[in-house]
C-alpha cells in the first residue's frame, strides 16, 4: 500500500514539474512577466477549502499586466480554476500639521487630491494628522471625495511634532481595519523631526526612533512606508533617519516636491499590480503543494506560480456511481411543408451527455448524413432531421448516441453504448411538375391531288418536348396558341393525349402559323378536367415556303409523282430545243443558253456544337470523349435527358438545357438545387444564359461536373 501511495506520489510531482516548465517554457520566446506571491490564506468550510493567493504581477515591468484566466494544478491531480478579482488595499494618509509644514501643506493636499483620483475604487483611505496631538480625520473609505474633504481640512499649527507616536498609531490603525489583507501601506509626509514646539527642549514622543524602526519592521503583515521629506525650510528634511525608516520596512523615501510625486506614483502602480486569486479546492489531509498558471489578456502566459497550503482534514469526496445512461426515440413524424422529420429523443441521465449525434444510415449501412444536437441536454427534447442527402423511397435508420465534452461516444460502467435506433422510409410529396422544354416548327411536304391535279397546302406541325414529373393522375393536355405581337389566340385550343410510356414526352400538334413569336400554354387536365399544373413557352416561327419550295419538296417526297412532274419537263425542253435550233440558224451571234431558275428558300437551322465532359464523379465518362450535338434543345440531368450523369448526387434529374435561337446558343438551369455556373459566374434559374460557342465555354453543372462546349467548324465538304 505505502509503495503504491509513493509511486502515486512521485508521479503526481512529476507532473506538476512538467506543467511548471512548459508553462515556463511558453514565455521564453517573450519578455517574462513575474508574479510574486504576497500572502496565501487557507480558508476551511464544510464540504470544501478556499484558497485565496494575493499577488503581485511583475513590479517591474512597464505596461501594467492584465490576467484573463487562472488555474490551480495541484499535487493530488485535482485542477481548480480560479477567480480572479482586484483586493481592496488600505492606505494611512499620515500629515505632520506641526509649525515647520505650513510652507508644504498646500502641495501636499494637491498630491493627495491626484493619488486619491487615479486609485482604483478598491482602495480604502484613512487620513491622520498630528504635531502633538494625534487624530483620525477620516476614517478608512474608498470615497474620494471624502477623503479629498478631510485632507483640505487640516491647518498647520505652531505646535511640536510626535512623529515617532504618530507613526505607531498609524500601523497599527492598518492593522486593526485590514485585518488579514496583505495589500497596506503607510504614506508619511513629514520633515523627520521629532520635537516640541519652539523654545521647548526635547522629544515630542514617548516612542525612541530606534523603537519605532523595530515596531515597524516586525510586523506579521509587512507595512511598507511611503515617507514625503518636505518642510517650510527645505534644509530641515531629516533625510538620514526617513531613509532609514523607509529601508527598514521596504519602502521609499524622497526629499522635494518631485521626488514626492513620484513616489506617490509608485504606489499608485503598486496598487494597480495587485490581484487576489480565489480557488474552491477538496484536497486531502496535509500539506499541498501545486502551480498556479496564468494567461494574461495578450494571451500570453508567464512562468507557473508555486503555491504551498496546509489542509487540517481531508476534503476528498467520492462520487457515487453514475446510472446508467439509456435514451429512446418517439414521435417519429414528417413534415411535409419543411420536408423535414421531427422526433423526441428521451433522456435518462442528461447531465451525463455534451450533445447528442445523429446518424442517417442507408440501406447498404453507409452513413449519408451527420448532425449534433449541442447541450445543455434535457431529460426530453424534441430534435428535427432534415431531408436534403436522402433520396425518395429509400430505406433508412437513425442512430442517435450521447457525446462527451471531445465529441466521443458515452461509454456506460458496464461498458454498454447508449444508442437509439429508427427505421423509416423516406416519402416525400411528390407534385405534379410540367414544363415544356422546347417547341420545334415542321412543315410536312405538300400533297399532289391527282384529281384535281393540283398541288395541295402542306401543314406546319408543332413539336412540343415536354418534361413531366409525378403525372400520373394526368389524362389528356389542354394548349392554346397566342400571338405575342397581338396578344391575339391563334386558331381554337386542341388537346395533346398522354403518352405514359415516353421517358421523355415529345407530342405533335397540326398548326398553320405566320411568321412571329408565339407563347405556347399548356395545361395538364385530370380525369375530372380540373387543372393540375401549367407550362408556358415562347417561340419563333419563320414564314411558311412559297409555291415552288412546296411543289420541289412535294416532288422530293413523291417518288411515284415524277413520271408525271418528267414528262411535261421533257416535251417543254425539247420545243425549247427546236426553237432554239430555228432561231439558231437565224441569229448565229444573238445564240443564248436558257437556264430555268429556281427559287430555293434558305433554311436557318443550328449549327452541330461538340460538348466534352472534362471532371465527374461518373467514370461513365471517364474516357474524356466529345458528344457531337446536332439537335436542339438538348437537355442535361441525372436522369432521362439527352446527357445522363447519373452517379453525380449533386446534379438534380433534370438540371439544365442547351437551346439554340436567332444564332445564339443559350443555357438555362431548370432551377436546380447547386446551380449551373459558365465560366465560374451562376445563372440565373429559368432565366437563358447566351453561351461564347465560337470560343468556347466551360460549364459546371451542380458542384463537381464540368464541361465544355463549343460550335463545331464546318468545312466545305461538311
Amino acid at each position: 500500500m505505502r509503495k503504491r501511495f509513493a509511486k502515486q506520489l512521485f508521479f503526481i510531482t512529476l507532473t506538476i514539474s512538467i506543467a511548471l516548465f512548459a508553462w515556463a517554457g511558453r514565455s521564453l520566446a517573450q519578455d517574462a512577466i513575474e508574479i510574486a506571491v504576497n500572502d496565501v490564506q487557507a480558508q476551511e468550510g464544510t464540504t470544501n477549502l478556499t484558497l485565496e493567493v494575493y499577488l503581485t504581477l511583475d513590479a517591474a515591468a512597464d505596461d501594467l499586466a492584465v490576467p484573463e484566466s487562472a488555474v490551480l494544478l495541484l499535487d493530488d491531480g485535482g485542477r481548480y480554476p480560479a477567480q480572479l478579482s482586484k483586493p481592496p488595499y488600505y492606505v494611512a494618509l499620515v500629515l505632520d500639521t506641526s509649525g515647520s509644514m505650513s510652507g508644504a501643506l498646500e502641495t501636499v493636499q494637491q498630491a493627495i487630491a491626484t493619488l486619491v483620483e487615479q486609485a482604483p475604487p478598491q482602495t480604502y483611505f484613512a487620513v491622520i494628522r498630528f504635531d502633538e496631538d494625534i487624530s483620525l480625520v477620516q476614517p478608512f473609505t474608498n470615497d474620494p471625495d471624502a477623503v479629498v474633504t478631510a485632507v483640505n481640512s487640516i491647518e498647520t499649527g505652531e505646535n511640536g511634532t510626535c512623529l515617532y507616536d504618530a507613526t505607531v498609531t498609524a500601523v497599527q490603525s492598518l492593522e486593526q481595519v485590514a485585518g488579514e489583507v496583505p495589500q497596506r501601506a503607510l504614506v508619511l509626509f513629514t520633515d523627520g523631526r521629532d520635537e516640541r514646539r519652539v523654545g521647548e527642549s526635547g522629544a515630542c514622543s514617548n516612542y525612541t526612533f530606534e523603537q519605532v524602526v523595530d515596531y515597524a519592521s516586525n510586523r506579521q503583515v509587512p507595512v511598507p512606508f511611503y515617507i514625503a521629506g518636505l518642510s517650510g525650510s527645505p534644509e530641515r528634511v531629516n533625510l538620514a533617519s526617513l531613509q532609514q525608516l523607509a529601508d527598514a520596512t521596504n519602502g521609499q523615501v524622497s526629499n522635494n516636491e518631485a521626488g514626492m510625486t513620484a513616489l506617490l506614483h509608485s504606489l499608485l502602480d503598486d496598487i494597480h499590480r495587485q490581484w487576489l486569486a480565489r480557488m474552491t479546492v477538496q484536497p486531502s489531509l496535509g500539506v499541498h503543494r501545486g502551480a498556479l498558471l496564468f494567461t494574461l489578456d495578450d494571451q500570453s502566459q508567464p512562468p507557473a506560480v508555486p503555491v504551498t497550503f496546509a489542509a487540517s482534514r481531508s476534503y476528498v469526496v467520492t462520487p457515487p456511481p453514475l446510472p446508467p445512461l439509456e435514451l429512446s426515440v418517439d414521435n417519429f413524424t414528417y413534415n411535409e411543408v419543411g420536408d423535414m422529420y421531427s422526433f423526441d429523443v428521451a433522456l435518462s441521465a442528461p447531465q451525463q451527455a455534451n450533445s447528442l449525434g445523429i446518424d442517417v444510415l442507408d440501406a447498404d449501412n453507409v452513413q449519408v448524413a451527420r448532425s449534433t444536437q449541442p447541450g445543455p441536454l434535457s431529460s426530453l427534447q424534441r430534435l428535427t432531421l432534415r431531408t436534403t442527402d436522402l433520396d425518395a423511397d429509400g430505406r433508412y435508420t437513425m442512430q442517435v448516441s450521447p457525446l462527451s465534452a471531445a465529441g466521443r461516444a458515452i461509454v456506460n460502467e458496464d461498458g454498454s453504448t447508449p444508442t437509439a435506433t429508427y427505421e423509416f422510409t423516406y416519402n416525400p410529396p411528390r407534385p405534379l411538375r410540367l414544363n415544356i422544354d422546347g417547341v420545334q416548327v415542321q412543315d410536312e411536304p405538300a400533297l399532289f391531288n391527282l384529281r384535281t391535279f393540283r398541288l395541295e397546302d402542306d401543314v406546319s406541325t408543332l413539336l412540343l418536348y415536354l418534361h413531366v414529373e409525378n403525372g400520373e393522375q394526368v389524362t389528356r393536355y389542354e394548349g392554346t396558341l397566342t400571338g405575342l405581337q397581338d396578344n391575339q389566340q391563334v386558331g381554337d385550343s386542341f388537346t395533346v393525349p398522354v403518352d405514359t410510356s415516353a421517358v421523355e414526352p415529345q407530342t405533335e400538334v397540326p398548326a398553320q402559323l405566320l411568321a412571329g413569336t408565339y407563347t405556347l400554354a399548356l395545361h395538364a387536365l385530370g380525369e375530372d378536367g380540373q387543372r393540375l399544373a401549367s407550362a408556358r413557352y415562347t417561340f419563333h416561327a419563320v414564314n411558311p415556303d412559297g409555291a415552288l419550295a412546296r411543289a420541289i419538296k412535294a416532288w422530293q417526297a413523291n417518288p411515284l409523282l415524277w413520271p408525271l412532274w418528267l414528262l411535261p419537263l421533257l416535251l417543254a425542253a425539247y420545243v425549247f430545243w427546236r426553237l432554239g435550233v430555228r432561231a439558231g440558224h437565224r441569229h448565229k451571234d444573238d445564240e443564248e443558253e436558257l437556264e430555268p431558275e429556281v427559287e430555293v428558300t434558305a433554311v436557318s437551322a443550328a449549327p452541330p456544337a461538340l460538348l466534352k465532359v472534362l471532371e465527374s464523379p461518373d467514370a461513365t465518362f471517364a474516357n474524356g470523349n466529345g458528344i457531337h450535338i446536332t439537335h436542339f434543345p438538348y437537355t442535361i440531368g441525372r436522369e432521362g435527358c439527352n446527357l445522363t450523369i447519373a452517379d453525380d448526387r449533386h446534379i438534380s434529374r433534370r438540371h439544365a438545357e442547351i437551346t439554340f435561337k436567332d444564332g445564339i446558343f443559350y443555357l438555362t438551369d431548370f432551377g436546380s438545387s447547386n446551380g449551373t455556373f459558365v465560366n465560374e459566374a451562376r445563372c440565373t434559374p429559368k432565366e437563358p444564359t447566351p453561351l461564347s460557342a465560337d470560343i468556347g465555354a466551360k460549364i459546371r453543372v451542380g458542384k463537381t461536373t464540368v464541361l465544355s462546349f463549343k460550335e463545331e467548324q464546318l468545312t466545305m465538304n461538311n
